[in-house]
């Protein structure tokens, strides 16, 4: 008996892998949604404001905007503080322009680690039933993509890992998540510009 070790056959090492890795990634995401906001000291509108304008006036500071959005957006921060923060630091006009292509860049980012971590997973193991729901949300991706935008679903960073955990191709999430971010950062833009006026 001794030196006997466990041999696993190559499809339990490939299911080990298959579902391991994307485990793994949902634990990590896990502990930066609830921790990452405390650790990165992001608990206020004015937190996440002075974040923002220690980037402005950087030739980069569209980059770290981006960047910005994409990690905090991990954290659960709401996405409309994001948006108006990024209003409030670089007005209306551009506040909006930084809102809407930084809020779609952090999405994607979501996506892809969705689609990385749950996508093979979902389609072999969930089930028939879960599988039907995704293929419905597939069918439909560009509209699926503008509503949960347009309409408050769940935190920012969950829809953006489900949505690329299902079938819902990139280009329909690129172009409805395009879309459907417009409205939302808009109404940041326009309500910041009144408040300015005011």
């Amino acid at each position: 008996m001794r030196g006997r070790t466990l041999a696993l056959s190559d499809e339990q090492k490939k299911k080990l892998v298959t579902l391991g890795i994307p485990g793994l990634m949902l634990l990590v995401i896990a502990i930066i949604f609830i921790f990452g906001r405390s650790v990165l000291g992001l608990e206020t509108q004015a937190d996440v404001e002075a974040l923002i304008h220690s980037v402005r006036g950087s030739m980069w500071s569209p980059v770290a905007v981006f960047g910005i959005f994409t990690v905090v957006g991990l954290t659960g921060f709401p996405q409309f503080m994001l948006m108006a923060a990024a209003v409030v630091i670089f007005g209306p006009v551009w506040g909006f322009f930084y809102s809407w292509i930084a809020t779609a860049f952090s999405a994607y980012f979501g996506y892809a680690v969705g689609h990385y971590m749950g996508n093979k997973v979902i389609r072999k193991y969930a089930g028939e039933r879960i599988n039907k729901i995704s293929q419905i949300l597939g069918d439909n991706g560009l509209m699926a993509s503008i509503l949960v935008r347009v309409v408050p679903t769940a935190p920012f960073a969950v829809v953006n890992l489900v949505a690329g955990a299902s079938h819902i191709t990139f280009s329909h999430y690129f172009f409805g998540t395009l879309i459907g971010v417009i409205p939302k950062a808009a109404l940041v833009a326009y309500v910041g510009m009144n408040l300015m006026d005011f």
